[in-house]
């Protein structure tokens, strides 16, 4: 019989992972680093870690395989090394760092990753995350860290009236969990010039549980999250005219912490990671493969003569394997290799740099559109085949750009004119954000009377309140009042004067960035979100 506090590996209670060795399997398109697309919630089992339920009502946790635990585990930790370096670089708090060789960098990136694991701070988190993060911004690729837009800035802290004791519970719930790295041992690939893989060959990558103090920890969540509830809806103006009960289940702490010591400590041996990525064997643990994916290699390149971290190219990479794709090796492919190699266009201002990228798209050849890219989607397109996908060869355009405003290496660019047509019909963009086609025009500033908007409050209404209501003693009509009124205040605070593509300049040349772009937007629609949020705070 084995001892309970023995070191647990990898999980053997699910099915095979995809092996990247067997060419049998089917591969998927990539795609492409979520900074790409909207915001979408990906099937990361890190929704199975146990967090505190703050308002929400709980139902019954399934239980957790070791395996789901696993990889909760390990995206929480790529999360950290990977994510959230790339969001904070463009706020100026990058500082010296990379380093001589490939492997040095990966060895202080992920040295830096289990230390800013262990000791950060939730309260810096959840109320200034550009500070939480620590030294781990300085090794993400400056190329990368151009791509955040410094337009628009965003702030939540002031949105969910966090109490001082759910962000004491919080670091407490945090602190019960401790990450370790042994016996660390790299080995390098070459891709490129200036692009390597780095493996960690060797290492024991360890997760621990504190079960007296995560038991203390769960034991407050009942309290602290009513109160939590309590005060969110408070500070909204719609004070709870009753006790909070969330009606947490019978024997939940128990069902979590049983849970817990049957799985920690958990660790994983980083040469049976090495051994997968290269042969695709694995020994005694089928399911190691999906965790290997996630913290088993990692990406680097070389920019100014020394080597970084590349968030873009090890996420996807890592997501590719994870899903039975090739991974690294498609850059060892020559037409993809041809891509990493094309000159950069040049742009002397920064309202040509659309209409490059648009004029190079209706021709159709990979090499002209990867040259119109930042040298960060440079190498994203090399590695994913991204433009492969896209064809616009056959359509006619015309397209006239102006400057809205410009900040540093940036600049944001207003689509005065831009026509696509065929000669089926013709699709323009005018004004910013008009849009016409078959004939109708629809303007973004539309939305404060679109009835669709209307619409919402009158599904929202049809909605079953009961619960919500038998809980809180808060009237329905009264909740969708208020968000009524946060959406109207939201829509105004839309500015479509200031709606436009995200230009950065490189080497003297301006290049339209589709990830600038993409996280402007963004940015300035949460921006709007939480002026009309604030607008309804009491």
């Amino acid at each position: 019989m084995s001892d309970e506090n023995e070191p647990r590996p990898v999980g053997d209670d699910a099915a095979q992972a995809p092996n990247p060795a067997d060419p049998a399997q089917p591969a998927s398109n990539p795609t492409g680093p979520v900074w790409f697309e909207p915001p979408v919630q990906t099937t990361s089992s890190s929704t199975d870690l146990p967090e505190p339920p703050i308002g929400v009502t709980p139902a019954p946790a399934p239980r957790l395989t070791r395996r789901r635990w696993a990889l909760a585990l390990a995206a929480a930790i790529v999360v950290v090394a990977l994510v959230a370096g790339f969001l904070t670089g463009g706020f100026g708090l990058l500082r010296s760092g990379g380093a001589a060789t490939p492997t040095e960098e990966a060895a202080k990136v992920a040295e830096k990753s289990v230390r800013l694991f262990n000791s950060i701070s939730m309260k810096n988190l959840l109320s200034n995350p550009l500070t939480a993060v620590g030294d781990l911004t300085a090794e993400i690729a400056p190329s990368e860290v151009r791509l955040e837009p410094g337009f628009t800035k965003v702030d939540n802290s002031d949105l969910l009236a966090l109490t001082k004791e759910s962000i004491e519970l919080s670091t407490e719930m945090a602190g019960a969990f401790q990450v370790s790295l042994e016996g660390l041992k790299t080995e390098a690939t070459e891709v490129s010039d200036d692009i390597a893989l780095v493996t960690f060959t060797e290492g024991k990558l360890t997760v621990s549980a504190d079960l007296v103090r995560l038991k203390a920890a769960l034991q407050k969540v009942p309290a602290v999250a009513s109160a939590q509830v309590t005060a969110t809806l408070t500070k909204y103006g719609l004070p709870p005219t009753k006790p909070i009960d969330l009606g947490f289940p019978d024997g939940w702490q128990d069902d979590l912490l049983t849970q817990a010591k049957t799985t920690f400590p958990y660790w994983v041996d980083l040469a049976d990671c090495a051994k997968w990525t290269k042969t695709g064997e694995l020994i005694d643990h089928p399911d190691v493969a999906a965790v290997c994916a996630l913290v088993g290699r990692v990406v680097v390149v070389n920019e100014g003569g020394r080597w970084y971290l590349s968030p873009m190219l090890t996420s996807s990479i890592g997501m590719g394997e994870a899903t039975g794709q090739e991974g690294i090796k498609v850059l060892t492919d020559p037409e993809r290799k041809e891509l990493l190699s094309v000159t950069p266009a040049r742009h002397a201002n920064p309202t040509d740099a659309p209409g490059g990228l648009i004029s190079t798209l209706l021709l159709g050849e990979p090499r002209a559109v990867a040259a119109e890219l930042p040298l960060a989607e440079r190498r994203y397109a090399a590695a994913s085949g991204l433009l492969s996908e896209v064809n616009l060869s056959g359509l006619q355009s015309r397209s006239h750009f102006s400057e809205i405003v410009r900040s540093g290496q940036q600049a944001k660019i207003r689509v005065d004119q831009l026509t696509l047509s065929t000669p089926d019909g013709e699709t323009e963009i005018t004004d910013g954000t008009c849009v016409t086609a078959d004939g109708s025009k629809t303007c973004l500033s539309d939305l404060k009377q679109s009835e669709a908007v209307h619409d919402m409050f009158a599904t929202l209404a049809e909605l079953d309140w009961k619960p919500f209501e038998d809980t809180t003693g808060i009237s329905s009509d009264k909740v969708i009042h208020k968000l009524q009124a946060a959406t109207d205040t939201a829509i105004s605070a839309i500015d479509p004067s200031q709606i436009g593509l995200v230009v950065v300049q490189e080497d003297g040349s301006w290049l339209l960035s589709l990830t600038a772009t993409i996280a402007e937007l963004q940015n300035q629609l949460w921006a709007a979100a939480r002026t009309g949020l604030i607008s309804i705070q009491e």
